[in-house]
């Protein structure tokens, strides 16, 4: 054991001997005797306790010590590093490895951000929560990735979006089941959006029956406030799979925005739920009360979602 210590010992000499030959043209002497008493002692001073290298692939040295115990100064944290001679140079990440990083460090849907949209919420008279915050809200799910044919690429941004635009159009199914029990559309419409999710249909069969549902709804229009409410739940499944087949717009403010409201899948579900919009009059205007609590639902899931 001891002479495995004396081995290890040595090594580590003859690396700063090197190291300190590279340097003798540039350093002094005394720092020459300084850096090679840190070495040989193992002693670092305060600033330099701020870069640990440990290789990915090799935790542990051939002695059995944690490499993560190797203190390397700011100084030599370059490809001269202990574990890189060792070990040779850390691996660079590939693009996917990138991209998935990527979207684990922006798809984070914080508690504060919760509370702050809560707060929005219910600072207004309405208890409406505004298309640029729930713009906001999707983007923390990570960036939108297109194809070449505008279809939304397969990533966990999107994954994430679209998983909460089904949860949303099942928390209003049951206004639709109960006021139009002659149709399936909207019950139809989530069972395919979930088989398109899992890769088990493709995108043409989607957009056919996406133009059937949208035909569908039309023709289920009451001649009630219940029932023409409940069709808002037809609307928000259509487009429903319509994100799922090209993903949201989660650009900056525009001014489109209010006319982008009309074809919001939350929007419709959040007029199922209340009774009608925030912007309307009369008979079809939103219950404030019921809006907060859906909305107030809806951040929460959306956070449930991005855990």
């Amino acid at each position: 054991m001891f002479a495995g210590a004396l081995e290890e010992r040595i090594v580590v000499q003859s690396l700063t001997v090197r190291r300190l030959e590279d340097k003798r043209e540039s350093i002094g002497p005394f720092d020459l005797l300084v850096d090679l008493f840190q070495t040989v002692t193992g002693f670092r001073n305060r600033s330099d306790q701020r870069v640990r290298v440990v290789h990915p692939s090799h935790p542990y040295d051939d002695s059995g010590n944690r490499i993560a115990n190797t203190v390397v100064s700011n100084e030599f944290h370059t490809s001269e590093s202990i574990a890189e001679r060792i070990y040779g140079p850390t691996p660079v990440p590939n693009r996917t490895e990138i991209r998935e990083m990527h979207n684990y460090l922006v798809s984070m849907i914080t508690s504060a951000a919760v509370q702050r949209y809560k707060a929005s919420i219910r600072e207004r008279d309405d208890c409406h929560f505004v298309l640029p915050l729930r713009k906001e809200l999707w983007r923390s799910f990570g960036p939108v990735t297109r194809t070449g044919q505008s279809r939304a690429e397969r990533t966990p941004a999107h994954t994430r979006r679209a998983r909460l635009a089904i949860t949303t159009c099942q928390k209003v199914l049951p206004i639709w089941e109960q006021q139009i029990p002659q149709s399936d559309i909207a019950q139809r419409s989530l069972r395919l959006a979930e088989r398109y999710l899992a890769g088990d249909t493709d995108d043409e069969t989607v957009r056919e029956a996406v133009n059937r549902f949208v035909t569908g709804v039309e023709n289920t229009a009451g001649t009630t406030a219940a029932e023409l409410n409940a069709q808002l739940v037809g609307w928000a499944c259509c487009e429903m799979l319509y994100l799922a087949l090209f993903d949201c717009y989660v650009g900056e403010k525009t001014v489109h925005d209010a006319a982008l409201d009309d074809w919001d899948y939350s929007l419709y579900a959040a007029g199922a739920y209340a009774g009608g919009f925030p912007f309307n009059e009369g008979e079809f205007q939103s219950d404030s009360d019921r809006l907060q609590e859906f909305w107030f639902w809806y951040v929460e899931q959306a956070h449930r979602i991005a855990e």
